[in-house]
């Protein structure tokens, strides 16, 4: 991926282009450059996979040195993502950001003195979403679940990709928080998704106020809901809009702890679990508001 040259150095980037399947490229301060590469994790050598103690080993100036350059020299551009954890430095990669937390009034105002990153690398996996496809006639919410790295965000761009390639839908708003669902650079989509209108860098609120009032939308998708996004995801259910979203957990038991299931149900219609059971982007089953599995045999 071009943009990977852009914001490593030389050694790492000739170090890690040759490899297929790239997840994950793991950076902590005095400890080795580690890939993950198809859900395994490994340490990266100058000619490969590499033991620890013969792996590159990452420096305070080296990740200095990626910050830097994933905001293009202008670190106060960059400012609002950094202080929540991320920058985004297009075609859907996204820096997780850890180091000193600057507070000022109970807020963050900052994250400097890095001590760690995580560049995320996205992936079109086509057809993933198909066995929920069966249970949209007629067209319902959605809500993807599983715990972290298990493929949520995939899985949400395949089913967007697969509804803007039918005939079902006219308009699909994706709310791209963090440019990583649609792969937003400067205008240009690293993934095409069909009939899809795309607001990125924008918090959920602003956003489906904006796209209510503006861009009749038959189907709204957006990634990883928190408690406090569930007043405007109601604002956009309660407007006749399907809404496909996702949320970290692993069981309805731990939904449930995170958001009330009572609450869910007046939104999602169907609830998908994914799991790394058989590798990242297993699909363990699509339930009915009730828990009841609809795919079983």
């Amino acid at each position: 991926m071009e943009i990977l040259k852009k914001i490593l150095s030389l050694l790492i980037y000739e170090a890690v282009k040759s490899f297929d399947g790239i997840y994950e490229i793991r950076m902590r301060v005095n400890e080795p450059l580690t890939l993950n590469v198809k859900n395994k994790y490994v340490c990266v050598g100058v000619n490969g996979i590499a033991q620890r103690k013969d792996a590159i080993t990452v420096t305070k100036s080296t990740l200095e040195s990626v910050v830097l350059n994933a905001c293009n020299r202008s670190v106060y551009a960059y400012s609002e993502q950094i202080k929540r954890g991320y920058i985004n430095v297009g075609q859907g990669v996204r820096i997780g950001l850890c180091g000193e937390t600057v507070m000022e009034n109970g807020r963050v105002i900052s994250v400097k003195n890095p001590v760690a990153l995580n560049i995320r690398i996205p992936h079109a996996v086509k057809g993933c979403c198909k066995p929920l496809l069966r249970y949209l006639e007629p067209l319902k919410s959605v809500l993807i679940v599983s715990p972290c790295g298990c493929g949520k965000t995939t899985f949400l761009r395949d089913l967007a990709m697969e509804l803007g390639s039918s005939s079902r839908v006219d308009n699909i708003m994706i709310i791209d928080e963090r440019g990583e669902l649609a792969g937003v650079t400067e205008g240009e989509s690293l993934f095409h998704i069909p009939k899809a209108d795309v607001l990125t860098n924008c918090d959920k609120k602003t956003a489906i106020e904006n796209a209510l009032r503006t861009m009749n939308p038959d189907i709204l998708v957006t990634d990883e809901l928190f408690l406090h996004d569930m007043d405007n995801i109601n604002v956009c259910a309660n407007g006749g809009v399907k809404v496909f979203a996702s949320i970290h957990a692993a069981s309805f038991e731990e939904l449930d702890r995170r958001i009330s299931t009572e609450a869910l149900n007046k939104i999602f219609e169907l609830y998908v679990f994914l799991s790394k059971r058989k590798g990242a982007g297993t699909f363990e089953g699509v339930f009915d508001r009730n828990g009841k599995r609809l795919d079983a045999n």
